[in-house]
């Protein structure tokens, strides 16, 4: 999956709770005094160093430190308990957040975090908004994230879709090696028409439609051929 339909997938999901921070100059004891309230892990960060300014009460129970020990880790706090690819992501359409100065737009996803190095990682629900004229000094990132809690359809599908975009970014250069006509067919066979049908709808023979199709399996792979279908739209 690109980055713009992953973007589609997991953005842009504004939460109510997000309501109580608007995209003014924050104050930050106010953050600080209604964030033990929120049954989740509430971070702000300095947009400009990546290091953690404060954690709440929450955020110390879930990784079983304390305050001043999880601030003291630096750019090494989400490297220590944030799933690697996720984070890439999030800094990447953050940035893009950043740079296009939409202050008043916050970014919404699902992300994985673990409690320990040792850890297994557990589903949250995150929304992130930065806040640009706080002060000279320092550029505030709010993290908001909400544990996915008894919700084992909810994981089971975070767990596909994770599947199904890394599969997408593995294979991506191959399905850009197709022609424009047999991705044009690849479509037409993942909405479920057969090579008369597609013959019919292009105006040419079934014989050059196979020929096609024969090309597709040799430079997709039969094995990873259904695959492909499945995720036709996902790739376009």
């Amino acid at each position: 999956m690109d980055s713009s339909s992953y973007s589609t997938t997991f953005s842009n999901l504004q939460p109510k709770f997000f309501a109580p921070f608007p995209s003014v100059k924050p104050v930050m004891h106010g953050i600080v005094k209604t964030a033990n309230f929120i049954p989740g892990l509430v971070t702000v960060q300095d947009y400009k160093t990546r290091k953690p300014v404060y954690i709440n009460q929450y955020g110390c129970n879930f990784f079983k430190l304390s305050k001043s020990a999880l601030l003291k880790m630096g750019e090494n706090y989400r490297a220590n308990f944030f799933f690697p690819e996720e984070e890439v992501f999030m800094h990447a359409q953050l940035e893009e957040l950043f740079k296009s100065n939409k202050t008043q737009k916050s970014l919404s996803f699902f992300q994985r975090i673990k409690p320990s190095k040792t850890a297994q990682y557990s589903w949250f629900f995150t929304t992130s908004q930065y806040f640009p004229n706080y002060s000279h000094v320092t550029t505030p990132l709010l993290h908001i994230s909400l544990p996915v809690n008894n919700c084992s359809y909810m994981g089971k599908k975070l767990d596909q879709l994770t599947e199904e975009n890394l599969f997408i970014q593995n294979n991506y250069k191959k399905f850009k090696r197709l022609t424009s006509r047999e991705k044009e067919i690849l479509q037409f066979i993942s909405e479920g028409n057969c090579s008369q049908k597609i013959a019919d709808l292009l105006y040419i023979s079934i014989h050059t439609v196979n020929n096609h199709r024969k090309n597709i399996i040799k430079k997709l792979g039969k094995k990873k051929l259904a695959t492909f279908i499945k995720l036709f739209p996902a790739f376009r």
